[in-house]
């Protein structure tokens, strides 16, 4: 049995200390990577906040397991250099390292891995699973390789800047910590789009606070935040959080726009969409027909805004089990995205895979025959998204 120490399991008291560092754990081999991550983060995070830790330093200290907890205890997030293999000919000093990779997970501590040689397995790997930024396996001999390093490792700190910028929201709470709006909202976006939605709402709240104040409730700008809040609420299935911002956002647009405009009927038809999530069927239909009215008024019944009405008309309609309605919709949508899109555009072919259920469920096979034999065409085996 490999040997953990008390002092992981019951020291409690590390757990209370304050959290700033990023630390950085590596191969001694891999010190030109690791030169490359410096390079990128110090200007950003600044070299106080920046803790780095090899494997060498257990040949050459005895007492390496304390100085290795401290900076795990200081961490507030930990970067694992995937390289070569860390800790490879030592198995009692490497199950005491994921031991401490364990706690700080569980102590609420982003580990983040950066995987310098893509072609190298790594055991480490598995306990940071879902990483976003697995590099990509190629050769770094040509510029547009060079380049995608580069893009990689610059979507990977601004990662790390966006965790720090959140955790800062959590600790504080203070809306003049929000002193560049836009930055942050573009932190926000980055952290939204891998995978960290807390955090994102984080910065998206000091972003909607800070524009509220600045430029007032119902500035376009203030508009989009609200929006961006929805929007992630929606995308994770907390329908009862998007609902009061987005129609909050319909009473901005009709106030600002007017009662007609388009951007009346996008904040209905996202409204429509959130209340379908909630099971507020009629208020889902309300919302939906009011856009569709809107829409084929001001931009007339082949706009393809029309069409993404009379679509999502149609979801809601089969959802209550209005077939006949449901399918009059879609066949209307599918009639406009086949003239201006194309037979073959995902938007007609994500109305061609609604008919074709719909048609099936109600054992109109000749129809149903039809609608596959074209996503067939379309997509082979594969379901369309």
């Amino acid at each position: 049995m490999a040997w953990i120490p008390d002092q992981v399991r019951n020291d409690k008291n590390r757990r209370n200390m304050t959290r700033s560092n990023v630390f950085i754990c590596y191969n001694n081999n891999d010190k030109e990577e690791l030169d490359q991550l410096l390079a990128a983060l110090t200007p950003m995070i600044g070299e106080e906040h920046l803790a780095t830790w090899d494997d060498s330093q257990i040949l050459y200290n005895e007492d390496w397991e304390d100085p290795l907890a401290d900076h795990f205890d200081e961490a507030e997030m930990v970067v694992l250099l995937l390289g070569r293999e860390l800790l490879q000919d030592d198995t009692d000093a490497r199950e005491l390292f994921l031991e401490y990779v364990r706690e700080a997970k569980n102590d609420g501590v982003y580990v983040l891995p950066w995987q310098a040689h893509p072609h190298n397995e790594n055991t480490v790997l598995p306990f940071v699973m879902n990483n976003p930024f697995d590099q990509a396996s190629v050769s770094l001999d040509t510029p547009e390789s060079q380049d995608i390093a580069a893009d990689r490792l610059e979507a990977f700190t601004r990662l790390i800047l966006g965790l720090k910028e959140a955790g800062k929201s959590f600790r504080q709470q203070d809306d003049s910590e929000a002193s560049d709006p836009e930055a942050l909202k573009q932190l926000a976006d980055h952290l939204k789009a891998q995978g960290y939605p807390k955090e994102a709402e984080a910065l998206y709240l000091l972003v909607l606070a800070a524009r509220k104040d600045r430029l007032g409730p119902d500035h376009p700008d203030t508009a989009t935040s609200i929006h961006d809040l929805a929007i992630l609420f929606e995308e994770h299935g907390l329908f009862d959080k998007a609902a009061p911002l987005q129609e909050n956002l319909l009473s901005i647009y009709q106030n600002v726009h007017g009662k007609n405009s388009a951007e009346a009927a996008q904040a209905l038809n996202d409204l429509g969409g959130i209340y379908l999530g909630l099971e507020r069927y009629r208020d889902a239909q309300k919302a939906c027909e009011e856009a569709l009215r809107i829409r084929e008024n001001t931009l007339g019944r082949d706009h393809l805004d029309t069409a993404e009405s009379l679509h999502n008309q149609g979801v809601i309609f089969e959802t209550q089990d209005l077939i006949d309605r449901a399918i009059s919709s879609y066949e209307r949508a599918l009639a406009i995205r086949e003239a201006k899109l194309g037979e073959e555009h995902q938007d007609t072919m994500t109305t061609v895979h609604s008919l074709a259920l719909l048609y099936e469920e109600e054992g109109m096979d000749d129809k149903a025959d039809v609608m596959f034999q074209r996503m067939y065409e379309v997509f082979g085996d594969e379901e369309p998204e």
